[in-house]
């Protein structure tokens, strides 16, 4: 699902239930024959149907083309009797969701963090390790890591999902107290090449899994 999409299903999920406790029926992505006449070939991205009233609901993501579409709804809504039109705008990353990045912003990213290491810039490796780190757990399982994770519930989020082996695992919950370290201004903390380097072969170990579509 694309982001734009996940966006908006988010939002009406968070509608959804209130909707229901006052007495209405939600239905996602709503049949043409639930639609009034009077929608033409618009399909609104929900609807909320009441015993005295009908609600349309459409979640408008970003910006000004954004703004001429509800204007353009309000006006297909001007002289609907049972129906209500509610608007509501996303912007993507508004809903404290994260969403997957692409493989190939991953790799790009890997190659900066192999040209960090290269240079013995190690620290600043190692924390952006970390977010390769988490952007390929998001990859391989994006509605499991849909909220910003702490590096040790990473770890063992994925050590008991089988992403990570053991060993693995018990690298990475050093590294993460490392990281945790360093991110909190503790930067005397020496990070060796060595951490780097085995940071390195778990994201690469990650990366294969990810573009084999293990998920």
């Amino acid at each position: 699902m694309r982001e734009p999409e996940q966006s908006r299903r988010l939002i009406i999920d968070q509608l959804a239930p209130r909707l229901e406790a006052e007495g209405y029926s939600v239905v996602y992505e709503p049949p043409r024959q639930l639609l009034p006449p009077f929608m033409g070939s618009y399909v609104p991205d929900a609807i909320a149907l009441g015993q005295d009233k009908k609600i349309a609901i459409e979640v408008i993501v970003e910006g000004q083309p954004g703004e001429a579409k509800e204007r353009d709804l309000r006006r297909l809504f001007r002289d609907a009797r049972d129906w209500e039109l509610n608007v509501y705008f996303v912007r993507p990353g508004e809903t404290g969701e994260l969403f997957p990045v692409s493989l190939h912003a991953i790799e790009d990213a890997m190659e900066s963090l192999e040209g960090l290491a290269q240079t013995g810039a190690l620290a600043a490796a190692l924390m952006m390790g970390w977010g390769i780190f988490e952007a390929l757990a998001r990859f391989l399982a994006p509605d499991k890591y849909r909220k910003p994770q702490t590096p040790a519930r990473l770890v063992e989020s994925l050590a008991n999902s089988g992403y990570v082996t053991p060993s693995e695992a018990d690298f990475l919950r050093e590294a993460g107290r490392l990281r945790n370290s360093l991110a909190h201004g503790d930067l005397e903390r020496g990070v060796k090449q060595d951490d780097v380097r085995r940071l390195i072969a778990v994201l690469r170990e990650l990366r294969s899994l990810a573009a084999d579509g293990v998920h």
